[in-house]
Parts: structure tokens; C-alpha cells; sequence
């Protein structure tokens, strides 16, 4: 039941007939982890796809000298997992960590690709999920090629923004990442992303104390 109920609410899911959404929910499972958890790691085995119930996840990829990229991060309602792999088949290509406690939904890469291979209607509900995921690799790579630092920096406060529980104004933006976390999301160094925050501030954009936003 618990299962059921959270996949009602992705999109998609009322044009399933009853046998897919029976095999849908029988295929999901419930995973919790503690903060700072490796879900995957870069290289594993083809990875589950996840859906985030409760909690905030970090996908990361290390350049060959070690250098680390923040890729995206998932709060609820968002997905993670096989990115670019339509049958989920190759290596995780990056990192996912727990920021927080996180409650997900899993469907393991096996049973993504018997369901994709023998039920079309379930191949397409899973086919927009993983396009859902997609488009944060796509805008990334948009965003690094295309935009400033400050740029850069004011687009991914504001994708934070989105996570605030505060309905008042000013927004308190959630504490998820670091100054070097935020450096690592927009290929620059630390020392950059502290002179970015500077200079919003100094135009009114934002204010800073205690460490938040």
C-alpha cells in the first residue's frame, strides 16, 4: 500500500493500466539511508533507479586528475540513477551521496529492463522519468559553457530555492551545500564562488549570516 501510494503521484502513472501498475509497484522498494552515504559510486554495476521521497542526494563525477564536479542534486520528487542508459545496462557515471537522511523509491536495473523490454506502456512511463533526470546533465553543460560565474551561481541558488520550506520573503535557502561544494557545481574554485557571493550581496541580491542564505 505504502508503495502504491507514492507512485500515484508521479505523472504518468494514471495512464498505466492496472496489470502495469501492479508490476510497477511490485518491482519498487524502499530504501532509507543515513547522511553522508554512498548510495552508488561511480564505475558500480548499472544503478537502480531512484525516486526521493524525503531528503536531498548529491550526484558527483571526478575529472581524471581528481578533481570533483557536482553534477546535480535530487530532493523530493526528483529521480537519479541509469542517466542516459535507456535500459539501464552500463556503470553509474557518477557518485550519489546523501546529503541528509533520505527516504527513496528504488526499482532495481534488472527489473528496469525486463519491464522496458516487455511492457510497452511501463517502457514509456520509465523512458519520461529518466528524461526528468536527463535534463539537469543537459543544463549543466548549458550552463558551464555558456554563462559567468556569477551567472552561474545566481542559477544554482535559485534551483535551491525551490527546497525552501519558508513561505515568507526573503527566501532562507536550505543549508545543503558548501562554499566548496558550490565551487565543485560550477567548475571554479572556492575562493571564486566567495567573491560571486560578494558581489550579489553588494547588488542586494542576497544576504548572508550564520552561514545560510
Amino acid at each position: 500500500m505504502e508503495i502504491s501510494g507514492l507512485l500515484a503521484g508521479l505523472p504518468g502513472v494514471e495512464a498505466l493500466g492496472e496489470d502495469d501498475r501492479t508490476g510497477l509497484e511490485r518491482a519498487f522498494r524502499v530504501v532509507l539511508a543515513p547522511r553522508g552515504q554512498k548510495i552508488y559510486r561511480e564505475g558500480d554495476e548499472a544503478p537502480h533507479l531512484y525516486l526521493v521521497i524525503r531528503g536531498f542526494v548529491k550526484l558527483t563525477r571526478l575529472s581524471p586528475r581528481g578533481k570533483q564536479l557536482v553534477m546535480k542534486l535530487a530532493g523530493p520528487g526528483d529521480t537519479f540513477g541509469p542517466c542516459c542508459d535507456c535500459f539501464a545496462a552500463a556503470p553509474a557515471n557518477c557518485t550519489a551521496s546523501s546529503l541528509s537522511a533520505v527516504r527513496l523509491l528504488a526499482l532495481p536495473a534488472p527489473a528496469w529492463r525486463e519491464l522496458s523490454w516487455t511492457r510497452p506502456a511501463i517502457s514509456r512511463f520509465l523512458a519520461s522519468l529518466l528524461m526528468r533526470s536527463r535534463r539537469g546533465c543537459t543544463d549543466l553543460a548549458i550552463n558551464l559553457a555558456f554563462e559567468g560565474v556569477d551567472q552561474r551561481l545566481a542559477l544554482l541558488l535559485l534551483s535551491l530555492s525551490r527546497w525552501s520550506t519558508d513561505d515568507r520573503r526573503p527566501i532562507l535557502l536550505p543549508a545543503l551545500l558548501s562554499q566548496a561544494e558550490m565551487a565543485d557545481a560550477l567548475g571554479t574554485a572556492r575562493e571564486v564562488v566567495t567573491r560571486a557571493l560578494g558581489r550579489l550581496e553588494q547588488q542586494g541580491l542576497i544576504r548572508r549570516w550564520r552561514r545560510r542564505i
